[in-house]
């Protein structure tokens, strides 16, 4: 892959990864890039997520290697308790953002 920077838009997450799971090597197309994601996007890219718009549990591609719910409300909190309890929860409400760095 050409690219040096790469974003995963919005929209629907079970979308996004039907179109992505073609592309078995995604985290190695992805080493060494900058990777930003916005809804539907930061959603695939983690190892589990929340889908509001699906109400359901789904699992992404463990790009990051943490758990995510966008779009934050106070009633999601504990939709990912119990699943993967190893990692670390990212609760992101309306307009808030996280970057990890890794190496």
């Amino acid at each position: 892959m050409n690219a040096d920077i790469i974003f995963l838009h919005g929209g629907f997450s079970k979308k996004l990864l039907d179109t992505l799971r073609p592309f078995p090597d995604l985290k190695q197309m992805f080493n060494g890039k900058i990777i930003a994601g916005d809804s539907a996007g930061a959603n695939v890219l983690c190892e589990v997520f929340y889908s509001k718009m699906a109400e359901e549990v789904l699992f992404g591609f463990g790009i990051l290697p943490v758990k995510i719910i966008c779009h934050y409300e106070e009633k999601y909190k504990d939709v990912l308790k119990d699943i993967k309890p190893e990692l670390e929860t990212w609760r992101l409400p309306e307009y808030h953002y996280r970057v990890l760095y890794t190496d």
